[in-house]
Protein backbone atom coordinates (compact mmCIF):
# COMPACT_ATOMS: atom_id res chain seq x y z
CA UNK A 1 0.00 0.00 0.00
CA UNK A 2 1.53 3.72 -1.28
CA UNK A 3 1.21 5.83 1.80
CA UNK A 4 -0.53 9.59 0.38
CA UNK A 5 1.56 12.89 1.39
CA UNK A 6 -1.11 14.79 1.97
CA UNK A 7 -4.69 13.57 2.11
CA UNK A 8 -7.61 16.54 0.45
CA UNK A 9 -10.81 15.87 1.92
CA UNK A 10 -13.74 17.93 0.52
CA UNK A 11 -17.30 17.89 0.93
CA UNK A 12 -19.30 17.76 -2.28
CA UNK A 13 -18.05 15.85 -5.83
CA UNK A 14 -18.01 19.38 -7.50
CA UNK A 15 -15.66 20.54 -5.20
CA UNK A 16 -13.66 17.01 -5.64
CA UNK A 17 -13.71 17.45 -9.46
CA UNK A 18 -12.13 21.32 -9.03
CA UNK A 19 -9.96 19.99 -6.75
CA UNK A 20 -8.49 17.02 -9.73
CA UNK A 21 -8.67 19.32 -12.75
CA UNK A 22 -6.50 21.89 -10.84
CA UNK A 23 -3.71 19.75 -9.57
CA UNK A 24 -3.38 17.34 -12.78
CA UNK A 25 0.58 15.80 -12.29
CA UNK A 26 0.34 16.89 -8.98
CA UNK A 27 -1.13 13.73 -8.05
CA UNK A 28 1.21 11.20 -7.65
CA UNK A 29 1.39 11.77 -3.62
CA UNK A 30 -1.57 13.14 -2.98
CA UNK A 31 -4.97 11.58 -2.50
CA UNK A 32 -8.74 13.14 -2.93
CA UNK A 33 -11.55 11.87 -1.50
CA UNK A 34 -15.24 12.97 -0.95
CA UNK A 35 -16.59 13.15 2.46
CA UNK A 36 -19.60 14.03 2.07
CA UNK A 37 -21.48 17.07 3.96
CA UNK A 38 -22.17 17.46 7.89
CA UNK A 39 -19.72 15.86 10.94
CA UNK A 40 -20.51 12.74 10.77
CA UNK A 41 -19.78 12.25 7.07
CA UNK A 42 -16.91 14.09 7.27
CA UNK A 43 -15.56 12.25 10.39
CA UNK A 44 -16.47 8.66 8.69
CA UNK A 45 -14.80 9.60 5.85
CA UNK A 46 -11.38 10.42 7.37
CA UNK A 47 -11.79 7.13 9.46
CA UNK A 48 -11.95 5.17 6.86
CA UNK A 49 -9.17 6.45 4.60
CA UNK A 50 -7.17 5.79 7.66
CA UNK A 51 -8.18 2.76 8.47
CA UNK A 52 -8.01 1.10 4.66
CA UNK A 53 -4.98 3.57 2.87
CA UNK A 54 -3.04 4.48 5.91
CA UNK A 55 -2.32 7.91 7.58
CA UNK A 56 -1.40 10.59 5.69
CA UNK A 57 1.63 12.89 6.38
CA UNK A 58 -1.11 16.01 6.37
CA UNK A 59 -4.91 16.39 6.08
CA UNK A 60 -5.87 19.18 4.10
CA UNK A 61 -9.84 20.58 4.20
CA UNK A 62 -11.04 22.00 1.04
CA UNK A 63 -14.93 23.49 0.16
CA UNK A 64 -16.38 26.41 1.04
CA UNK A 65 -17.58 28.55 3.83
CA UNK A 66 -19.80 31.17 4.90
CA UNK A 67 -18.31 34.73 6.20
CA UNK A 68 -19.48 35.64 9.85
CA UNK A 69 -18.11 39.25 8.77
CA UNK A 70 -19.47 41.59 6.23
CA UNK A 71 -15.36 42.73 5.09
CA UNK A 72 -14.82 38.95 3.94
CA UNK A 73 -16.28 38.44 0.04
CA UNK A 74 -16.90 35.66 -1.77
CA UNK A 75 -13.79 34.58 -3.43
CA UNK A 76 -11.63 35.00 0.04
CA UNK A 77 -9.96 32.35 1.05
CA UNK A 78 -9.72 31.73 5.17
CA UNK A 79 -6.92 29.38 6.53
CA UNK A 80 -7.44 27.96 10.03
CA UNK A 81 -5.50 28.95 12.80
CA UNK A 82 -8.00 26.33 14.78
CA UNK A 83 -11.34 24.85 14.28
CA UNK A 84 -14.31 24.12 16.70
CA UNK A 85 -17.62 23.12 16.75
CA UNK A 86 -20.35 26.10 17.32
CA UNK A 87 -23.64 23.77 18.37
CA UNK A 88 -21.91 21.65 20.73
CA UNK A 89 -22.57 22.34 24.54
CA UNK A 90 -21.79 19.22 27.52
CA UNK A 91 -22.76 21.48 30.16
CA UNK A 92 -21.52 23.05 33.19
CA UNK A 93 -17.51 22.76 33.18
CA UNK A 94 -16.78 22.68 29.70
CA UNK A 95 -16.37 25.85 26.93
CA UNK A 96 -19.25 26.16 24.77
CA UNK A 97 -18.02 23.29 21.35
CA UNK A 98 -15.89 21.51 23.95
CA UNK A 99 -16.85 17.35 23.87
CA UNK A 100 -16.06 15.66 27.45
CA UNK A 101 -12.21 14.62 26.93
CA UNK A 102 -11.12 17.05 24.01
CA UNK A 103 -9.96 20.20 24.03
CA UNK A 104 -12.22 23.21 23.10
CA UNK A 105 -10.68 23.60 19.72
CA UNK A 106 -8.42 21.80 17.68
CA UNK A 107 -5.63 24.14 16.50
CA UNK A 108 -3.98 23.84 13.16
CA UNK A 109 0.14 23.49 13.69
CA UNK A 110 2.04 26.77 12.87
CA UNK A 111 4.14 25.07 10.80
CA UNK A 112 0.83 24.21 8.16
CA UNK A 113 -0.42 27.64 8.77
CA UNK A 114 2.43 30.28 7.80
CA UNK A 115 3.57 28.37 4.47
CA UNK A 116 0.16 27.61 3.58
CA UNK A 117 -0.63 31.60 4.22
CA UNK A 118 2.76 32.79 2.22
CA UNK A 119 1.54 30.61 -1.15
CA UNK A 120 -1.78 31.38 -1.24
CA UNK A 121 -0.45 35.04 -0.80
CA UNK A 122 2.11 34.69 -3.59
CA UNK A 123 0.07 32.71 -6.04
CA UNK A 124 -3.75 33.37 -5.45
CA UNK A 125 -3.43 37.19 -6.45
CA UNK A 126 -7.17 36.83 -7.56
CA UNK A 127 -8.30 36.07 -3.73
CA UNK A 128 -7.24 37.94 -0.73
CA UNK A 129 -5.75 35.57 2.01
CA UNK A 130 -7.45 35.42 5.52
CA UNK A 131 -6.20 33.49 8.56
CA UNK A 132 -8.28 32.78 11.43
CA UNK A 133 -10.40 30.02 13.22
CA UNK A 134 -13.23 28.33 11.48
CA UNK A 135 -16.52 26.73 13.32
CA UNK A 136 -18.29 23.75 12.24
CA UNK A 137 -22.09 23.28 12.85
CA UNK A 138 -24.62 20.71 11.52
CA UNK A 139 -26.88 23.46 9.62
CA UNK A 140 -26.32 25.95 7.13
CA UNK A 141 -26.43 29.10 8.96
CA UNK A 142 -29.34 31.70 7.32
CA UNK A 143 -30.32 33.75 10.68
CA UNK A 144 -28.56 36.61 11.88
CA UNK A 145 -29.11 35.60 15.19
CA UNK A 146 -27.00 32.32 14.45
CA UNK A 147 -23.82 34.89 13.13
CA UNK A 148 -24.37 36.89 16.70
CA UNK A 149 -24.69 33.60 18.66
CA UNK A 150 -21.44 32.18 16.76
CA UNK A 151 -19.30 35.92 17.02
CA UNK A 152 -20.59 36.21 20.59
CA UNK A 153 -19.24 32.41 21.66
CA UNK A 154 -16.02 32.35 19.16
CA UNK A 155 -14.40 35.80 18.92
CA UNK A 156 -11.81 35.23 16.95
CA UNK A 157 -13.42 33.09 14.17
CA UNK A 158 -13.62 34.17 10.60
CA UNK A 159 -16.02 31.73 8.98
CA UNK A 160 -18.78 28.68 9.91
CA UNK A 161 -19.00 25.73 7.46
CA UNK A 162 -20.28 22.08 7.91
CA UNK A 163 -17.32 19.79 8.44
CA UNK A 164 -13.87 20.80 9.56
CA UNK A 165 -13.69 20.56 13.22
CA UNK A 166 -15.45 17.31 12.43
CA UNK A 167 -11.93 16.15 10.35
CA UNK A 168 -9.61 18.25 13.16
CA UNK A 169 -11.27 16.02 15.92
CA UNK A 170 -10.53 12.98 13.68
CA UNK A 171 -7.00 14.40 12.59
CA UNK A 172 -6.04 15.37 16.52
CA UNK A 173 -7.06 11.48 17.57
CA UNK A 174 -5.11 10.17 15.09
CA UNK A 175 -1.77 12.42 15.52
CA UNK A 176 -2.26 13.22 11.73
CA UNK A 177 -1.22 17.34 11.09
CA UNK A 178 -4.57 19.07 9.97
CA UNK A 179 -5.24 22.07 8.06
CA UNK A 180 -8.47 23.49 6.63
CA UNK A 181 -8.20 26.10 3.47
CA UNK A 182 -12.05 27.27 2.79
CA UNK A 183 -12.78 29.49 0.42
CA UNK A 184 -16.03 32.26 1.19
CA UNK A 185 -19.35 31.49 -0.65
CA UNK A 186 -21.40 33.94 1.04
CA UNK A 187 -21.93 36.70 3.65
CA UNK A 188 -23.41 38.09 6.20
CA UNK A 189 -24.13 41.43 4.26
CA UNK A 190 -26.14 39.30 1.64
CA UNK A 191 -29.08 37.50 1.36
CA UNK A 192 -27.15 33.81 1.97
CA UNK A 193 -29.18 31.79 -0.22
CA UNK A 194 -28.83 33.87 -3.11
CA UNK A 195 -25.47 34.79 -2.64
CA UNK A 196 -24.59 30.80 -2.16
CA UNK A 197 -26.21 29.96 -5.81
CA UNK A 198 -24.11 33.10 -6.80
CA UNK A 199 -20.72 31.52 -6.33
CA UNK A 200 -21.45 28.32 -7.75
CA UNK A 201 -22.32 30.28 -10.98
CA UNK A 202 -18.95 30.69 -11.43
CA UNK A 203 -17.31 27.63 -12.69
CA UNK A 204 -15.92 25.14 -10.02
CA UNK A 205 -12.46 24.70 -10.92
CA UNK A 206 -11.64 28.79 -11.17
CA UNK A 207 -12.88 28.85 -7.35
CA UNK A 208 -10.43 26.26 -6.64
CA UNK A 209 -7.44 27.48 -8.19
CA UNK A 210 -6.21 28.14 -5.17
CA UNK A 211 -5.96 24.27 -4.10
CA UNK A 212 -2.65 23.82 -6.39
CA UNK A 213 -0.32 25.97 -4.95
CA UNK A 214 -1.27 24.80 -1.81
CA UNK A 215 -0.83 21.23 -2.17
CA UNK A 216 2.56 22.05 -3.43
CA UNK A 217 3.70 23.96 -0.14
CA UNK A 218 2.30 20.98 1.63
CA UNK A 219 3.65 18.30 -0.45
CA UNK A 220 7.41 20.64 0.80
CA UNK A 221 6.49 20.02 4.11
CA UNK A 222 5.00 16.38 4.13
CA UNK A 223 9.11 15.12 2.49
CA UNK A 224 10.52 17.35 5.91
CA UNK A 225 7.93 15.30 7.84
CA UNK A 226 9.11 11.67 7.02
Amino acid sequence: MKRRKVLVVAPMQKEASAVVSNLGGLLDGVCVTISGIGKVNAAAACVNHFLTQGKPNIVLNVGCAGALYDSAQPGDLVVSTSVGYWDVFCGRGYEIGQIQGEPPQYRTPRWLTGPAFGALSEHCTFARTLVGDIVTGDRFCTMREDVSRIIRDFPKAVAVDMESAAIGHVCHRHCVPFLSVRVISDTVALDRGTDYERFWAQEPVTRFAYVRPLVEALLKLAERSR
